[in-house]
């Protein structure tokens, strides 16, 4: 049975949990398995209704877009009991809070959708959207902007601190409407309702984008740079290049637009005025670059009633957690791995391990045992991807593609890993570190097997030689398989190798 208690939605569950977002050009449903500190959608389907069309003209919602609506509330519902959903929160934004049967269409909603509908303030709009935005980049500092058809909300962040907010009505939709397709006029109207948001002027740091139209122009400068890593979240396009995107694209006609590989028909007439947005608030803005947030209101829903003890989890390290034991075998042995590695590097003179490079490693161990059941030939290849596309928390996608080499690493040893053409995303000193990383972690597991408890009654030390050490009680352990891996990890070092059996 669906709650409807909207106190009874944001909290930390074990349970799917569902949001219904009714917004002016889409509804959507996403499905969230449980609470989770880097939330991950089992479901997620979107209607674009177009609710917002005309408001700005008519004052009234699009009668056929009402009833697309109503319609795929009905499916949302039906779909959210079969998926076992006990919480589900329905909210609707700049469309229904103004028109003026928003209030009917309301009524109708709570009926299809079997639950209560909350029209969110502009303010609400804009505060969730940047709980979102701080759920995947909890140190996000600078301007968060979320387009939708029917507004754009802009608030800023200072070092993952809320500042200054507002609601500004240039959604793409309504701009397209008030402009009546004009976009010279779609910039003056920009320009003009800018102003009232004068505070944007003094935002430094970046500017997180979030919505729609704005992740679809991400995808056409992925196109445009040969960018194989077609991972949203934290995708970063350099200030000038988004300008240049931006203006390209609000030039374009329609027949245009169509050749762009896939972009729906339905957002195919608002995206140039999407980018006359981005373009404007670029132009006034001094933000350095453009960051995608693929999380945004939803996830923001979420994280706003986490208590703030799980707000602190390093979502990184939690989302790891969660795949190491739902993948590994053993994901205690992975446990073991972290301070093994720690040790280690705790050796390297000159070469001190970073907070940053510290919780990178961390995740290649968790992640080290999550392609067991792949054939052997495979495992490092399939780990690699499973890595880079995966579900991960909070991490650039330099990160992202450090810890992927370093699972790659952990399987494959030193071979080399078939990544297309995003290898240059990271250093050659990077590509040195997760490989090392990866031997150490894949000579680890190899001596003990995986098996929980034997790992902290050996060590490694670096001097003259790369010594391992076991206790004569484990002696035993050491055979080719262990010497060959050492042998990877020592010439990695340049290091002539030793093996102590302690007494």
């Amino acid at each position: 049975m669906i709650k409807k208690a909207w106190q009874e939605i944001a909290t930390q569950s074990t349970s799917p949990v569902g949001i219904i977002d009714i917004g002016s050009n889409s509804v959507r449903l996403a499905v969230f398995a449980g609470s989770s500190r880097n939330p991950v959608s089992i479901f997620n389907e979107r209607v674009l209704a177009g609710l917002g069309l005309n408001v700005a003209t008519t004052g009234r919602l699009h009668e056929k877009a009402v009833a697309r609506a109503l319609k795929a509330l009905e499916r949302f519902h039906a779909v959210a009991e079969a998926l076992g959903v006990e919480r589900l929160i329905t909210v609707a934004t700049a469309a229904v809070r103004d028109a003026e049967d928003g209030p009917a269409f309301v009524q109708q909603a709570n009926q299809y959708c079997g639950t209560d509908v909350r029209v969110l303030s502009g303010k609400e709009e804009a505060y969730y959207t940047a709980m979102g935005v701080l759920c995947g980049m909890p140190d996000a500092h600078g301007l968060v902007g979320d387009l939708g058809g029917g507004s754009l909300e802009v608030l800023a962040l200072d070092q993952g601190k809320i500042g200054l907010g507002a609601t500004i009505p240039v959604g793409g939709l309504r701009l397209m409407d008030v402009s009546r397709g004009d976009i010279k006029e779609a910039r003056r109207i920009v320009d003009g309702a800018l102003e009232r948001a004068s505070w944007i002027d003094d935002v430094k740091g970046n500017f997180y984008a979030v919505g729609g139209a704005w992740r679809v122009l991400a995808r056409i400068h992925m196109e445009q740079q040969n960018y194989d890593l077609h991972v949203l979240q934290n995708y970063v396009i350099p200030r000038r290049e988004a300008l240049d995107l931006a203006h390209l694209i609000s030039e374009q006609s329609t027949a245009s637009l169509k050749k762009l590989p896939k972009i729906s028909r339905r957002r195919l007439e608002s995206l140039p005025f999407g980018a006359v947005v981005l373009e404007r608030l670029l132009l006034r803005s001094p933000v350095k670059d453009v960051v995608i947030s693929a999380f945004g209101l939803r996830e923001g829903l979420l994280y706003d009633g986490f208590s703030q003890p799980f707000k602190a989890l390093d979502p990184l390290i939690h989302s790891c957690t969660e795949m190491a034991q739902r993948l590994s075998r053993a994901p205690d042995f992975e446990q073991e791995l972290i301070p093994w590695t720690e040790a280690f590097f705790r050796q390297m003179k000159g070469d001190e391990e970073t907070a940053q490079l510290k919780r990178l490693r961390e995740a290649i161990c968790l992640l080290s045992d999550i392609e067991w059941r792949s054939h052997p030939d495979h495992r490092g290849q399939n780990a690699f991807h499973e890595v880079l596309f995966g579900p991960l928390g909070s991490v650039t996608h330099t990160e992202r593609l450090f810890i992927a080499l370093g699972v790659f690493h952990r399987y494959e040893g030193q071979g080399t890993v078939a990544a297309g053409t995003i290898l240059p995303v990271i250093t050659t000193e990077w590509r040195q570190r997760a490989r090392l990383i990866g031997l150490l972690v894949r000579l680890g597991t190899t001596l003990v097997g995986g098996a929980v408890g034997l790992l902290r009654h050996t060590s490694l030390q670096i001097g003259q030689k790369l010594v391992l050490s076991v206790p004569g009680t484990h002696a035993s352990l050491v055979g080719e398989a262990v010497e060959k891996r050492l042998e990877h990890v020592a010439r990695g070092l340049k290091l002539e190798l030793e093996i102590q059996v302690r007494t």
